[in-house]
């Protein structure tokens, strides 16, 4: 009954942050938004995805506004995490178990997941679950849990791989060995290549593309250091994230020791190193953020392996960490959206017809979907789409510089606002050419921001679409 209170507690806790504002959480919000209103309004996704949370999403929208149905959603993925950090916790001992299901309920770093990253969190239950599995148990559990795990996000199926990889590194060590184990983990190795093949946006070998641009080795501080300037961060999810170093010694000594622990310490360990060693170098929310955000997952668990403690909480301590759950409000401001009031003045200046497709900033592309439902897209277009039926939102140019750089150039574009120009694909492209001619570092700089969106979508993002 105290778990299931619990999870409600930590629902209700988040759920309410959320509703405080009125527009979705996280910086692609409304893509979320998008997805649900076209599945529920035409029976399809705007934009193919496999990940199961967008359907869940969906069918939440059957009952609720869609913006409610996707903030419901979050939260509920959040407060999964309780009971499964509970069972979890149970494979080492009752009183770990209370406990990670109270860092679970309390954690805001799942709150900071559940705002900006919803696929992401849909990763971190089934995981725990897999996580808790013990010889003996049902292995058709497992073999749910896996998928599940690995259909929420491409992150899942590489932490699953990274903490598989780990227990093998630890059986291998233990001498222990279960050959259903291995079969079931071939079986559910070839399902996914199989439904990979088939479906989008799962983890593929067409995403090493996309790695291979974000891996580097150069020096700098460890993280989740570098990304607290990317976001406003509490001290509470701080520590917690800071927690995955000391998190890591203390695996590394359990390893040595408990030998018959070796197996579940190196899958914590494995899938950990990954989210905190400084491979992953990018100045943007991408592949080494979220990564530093998951790793929490797998230091909470190791922390407490690591530590002595009592069999039993008293019912004080038991009161005192339910209270603790408040701090699940610390990781997220649902306020700290991107300037959607602007961004709608701006998609109601846009000249009518609208064109076949807008290019437009990561963000403002899934509003202006969502309010005119018609294309947008935060990235060039392909080489072989017809720039004359495209229009972008140009950012940063004032009235001078295209006077001398544009002069001659048709259609001229059209000004919505004091930053921002609403002009055809193959006119900013012929603007683009004489502005590298001219060589002004101060305007190419410019025309560099993260609001011109100047690269071709990658492979990864196309395949099976």
């Amino acid at each position: 009954m105290r778990l299931a209170l619990l999870t409600l507690l930590a629902f209700a806790v988040r759920l309410q942050l959320f509703l405080s504002s009125d527009e979705p959480t996280g910086w692609d919000g409304y893509s979320y938004v998008v997805q649900v209103e076209r599945l529920v309004t035409e029976g399809r996704l705007h934009w193919p995805d496999a990940s199961w949370v967008t359907y869940f999403f969906g069918a939440l929208h059957l009952v609720l506004p869609s913006i409610v149905a996707v903030k419901v959603g979050a939260c509920l993925l959040a407060a999964l995490v309780v009971p499964a950090a509970w069972k979890f916790g149970q494979t080492i001992a009752p009183s770990h178990a209370w406990l990670l299901a109270c860092w679970a309920a309390a954690s805001p770093t799942l709150t900071h997941l559940a705002g900006d990253f919803e696929k992401n969190l849909g990763v971190v239950a089934p995981l725990l679950v897999v996580l808790a599995w013990r010889r003996g148990s049902n292995l058709a559990l497992l073999g749910a849990a896996v998928l599940v795990a690995a259909l929420a996000h491409r992150l899942g199926a590489a932490l699953l791989l990274a903490s598989a990889l780990g227990a093998a590194f630890g059986a291998l060590l233990s001498k222990w060995s279960d050959r259903r184990v291995v079969l079931v983990a071939v079986g559910l190795a070839l399902v996914f290549v199989g439904l990979s093949a088939m479906l989008p946006n799962l983890l593929h070998p067409a995403d090493l593309d996309r790695l291979q641009r974000q891996l580097t080795f150069s020096p700098g501080l460890p993280p989740p250091l570098p990304y607290f300037a990317l976001r406003e961060t509490s001290w509470p999810q701080r520590v917690e994230l800071l927690l995955a170093w000391p998190a890591l010694a203390l695996g590394v000594w359990r390893f040595v020791k408990r030998r018959e622990q070796r197996v579940i310490t190196a899958a914590l360990m494995m899938p950990l190193m990954v989210c905190v060693f400084p491979l992953w170098r990018t100045d943007s929310l991408d592949l080494g953020y979220r990564l530093a955000l998951m790793a929490p997952v797998f230091a909470m668990p190791l922390s407490l392996m690591g530590l002595p403690l009592s069999p039993t909480l008293s019912p004080a301590g038991e009161r005192g960490m339910v209270v603790a759950v408040l701090l699940a409000r610390t990781g997220f401001d649902p306020n700290a959206t991107p300037p959607y009031s602007q961004w709608r003045a701006l998609i109601d200046r846009i000249p009518w017809p609208l064109p076949t497709l807008l290019i437009a900033p990561q963000g403002l592309n899934f509003l202006y979907d969502h309010q005119t439902s018609h294309e947008s897209l935060a990235w060039s277009p392909e080489p072989e789409f017809d720039r004359s039926t495209i229009y972008r939102l140009a950012w940063n140019i004032t009235d001078g510089e295209w006077s001398a750089l544009g002069a001659g150039l048709e259609p001229q574009p059209t000004r919505l606002s004091a930053e921002v120009l609403y002009v055809r694909e193959d006119v900013w492209e012929q603007f683009l050419e004489r502005a590298r001619s001219d060589g002004d570092e101060a305007l190419l700089a410019r025309l560099a921001d993260w609001r011109n969106p100047s690269k071709v979508r990658p492979r990864s993002l196309q395949r099976n679409h």
